[in-house]
């Protein structure tokens, strides 16, 4: 599909199964090619004089012909081919004597690489779902703790509204019956979105919102329908200074169905409301009333779910349960409370933790603890909010936290020399011995007493998550490389 802003004038257009040939007049023009056709990001040009120029949108996957500083007579035209190489994989889901999206058999999915896929939990009668384990890949991420329980509407609207800031009625949201190429085939109903006029911001359409808190993370996880020529866009209240959105996919609509993700990383002080407003704006500025998009599927995901196990988390009162963690205990691992630097962006405390090593120590080069004991199937977070030197990594220990446990960070562990937000996720064995974690040391090179290395700590808390529902309810899956999953289960003593 060929898209001119100004022109809308494509003299000639060859394709060939891995190359579009296009021969233009004198405007830049975008190119989005046919996902279904097999193409990737991958491209190179060939045949263009030096002044045209291509770029490539990861956002809205579309390549740009830039030839405006291309000197032309009348009669003269430029030549330019794109080449797009063939990239698939395929991900093999086995539910493992369980049923997974209405069928018990093995399933098999091929999709161009960078797709993402919403993998939905399985059931299986007397057992309980423990996560998927991955064999070719490491491309499966689970972003949190659901905060919806309808996810795919079989029971209803799962809070979703239409969004329409001037209430005229011209944007609705509708319950209905599921159509044959809905892509989630355990649920017998979609929602169906439709604009009939003048709405605002731009074109309207849904909101599923949740209130948004001091240094949370979230992600917002939906399956679309929407038609070519139109593109979402992100909306929200206040969710604090220093805060950000970002987009994870693509956010065009190809009239086919797609996952949607995008982040929000709340903000360090300031006022805390409410997000996750969806609008679709038009891309050439027409729209041909009435517009109808479809879901099929929605969830927030919460990176910092449950109950908050410690309250002075930004150490306004004392340390908030911190201690030193070095397993040589020998003094070269000192933890202080000091005033709040100005570069820390936590404005509602005056206070901080500074870690100082000054020599030999393990794991590591040390750090604190909030030591937290587990218990079967428990699941928790562990949100950090640190200032941590460039070139050095935070890694998290923990005591016997049963026989299958898993640990996933949901952020960077890097240290970049600026505050930043570090997650990880903790599921608790089922069996064995439960004992404590949240032990947090940082690696690379050791300290001296005339040249330590130094950390800061702004916030520190544990979630305890383990009686939410929704806990192992949505993992999203990105195509890289040929991959099968398969259900892991253990029985169920109920």
């Amino acid at each position: 599909m060929l898209h001119n802003s100004k022109k809308e004038t494509i003299l000639k257009e060859e394709t060939q199964e891995n190359m579009l040939a296009i021969y233009l007049e004198d405007e830049p023009i975008n190119y989005i090619p046919d996902k279904e056709s097999g193409y990737t990001l991958d491209l190179e040009k060939s045949n263009c004089t030096n002044e045209v120029s291509i770029s490539w949108d990861d956002t809205t996957w579309s390549a740009r012909l830039d030839y405006t500083n291309y000197t032309y007579s009348d009669n003269s035209r430029v030549r330019c081919s794109l080449y797009f190489k063939w990239n698939k994989t395929t991900l093999t889901v086995n539910p493992n004597g369980g049923s997974w999206n209405g069928t018990s058999e093995i399933s098999s999915f091929e999709k161009l690489n960078g797709t993402k896929d919403v993998i939905q939990e399985p059931t299986r009668d007397g057992y309980d779902f423990r996560g998927w384990e991955i064999q070719g890949g490491t491309s499966l991420y689970n972003y949190g703790t659901s905060l919806y329980t309808d996810e795919s509407f079989q029971n209803g609207l799962n809070y979703i509204e239409a969004y329409n800031n001037l209430h005229n009625g011209t944007v609705t949201v509708e319950r209905v019956q599921s159509s044959s190429d809905n892509p989630i085939k355990d649920s017998d109903y979609m929602l169906k979105i439709t604009t009939t006029g003048a709405a605002t911001p731009d074109l309207g359409g849904f909101h599923q919102t949740f209130d948004s808190r001091l240094l949370g993370t979230f992600y917002h996880v939906f399956i679309a329908k929407i038609p070519v020529g139109y593109s979402l866009s992100y909306h929200t209240n206040p969710v604090g200074e220093n805060s950000s959105h970002t987009w994870l996919t693509p956010t065009i609509g190809t009239g086919e169905w797609e996952t949607y993700i995008y982040r929000v990383d709340c903000g360090t002080s300031g006022t805390f409301s409410n997000f996750a407003h969806l609008a679709l704006t038009s891309i050439s500025g027409e729209v041909d009333y009435p517009l109808t998009w479809y879901l099929a599927y929605s969830t927030l995901l919460d990176a910092s779910a449950g109950v908050s196990l410690y309250n002075d988390t930004t150490f306004l009162d004392g340390m908030n349960s911190m201690s030193y963690y070095n397993n040589l205990h020998n003094d070269t691992v000192i933890l202080n409370r000091v005033s709040r630097s100005d570069d820390n962006p936590l404005l509602n405390s005056d206070y901080m933790i500074e870690i100082k090593n000054i020599g030999d120590a393990t794991p590591g080069l040390g750090g604190f603890h909030q030591s937290t004991y587990t218990v079967a199937g428990g699941v928790y977070y562990h949100l950090i909010y640190a200032k941590i030197p460039e070139g050095y990594y935070m890694n998290c220990y923990n005591n016997d936290i049963g026989d299958d446990f898993k640990i996933t960070w949901l952020t960077s562990n890097w240290g970049t020399g600026r505050w930043e937000k570090y997650i990880y996720r903790l599921e608790a064995g089922t069996t064995g011995t439960f004992e404590n974690f949240a032990h947090i040391a940082i690696h690379g090179s050791y300290g001296m007493p005339e040249n330590p290395v130094i950390w800061y700590v702004g916030y520190a808390n544990v979630f305890d998550a383990t009686n939410l529902d929704g806990n192992f309810s949505t993992y999203v899956y990105e195509y890289q490389t040929n991959s099968t999953i398969t259900a892991k289960w253990v029985l169920n003593p109920e």
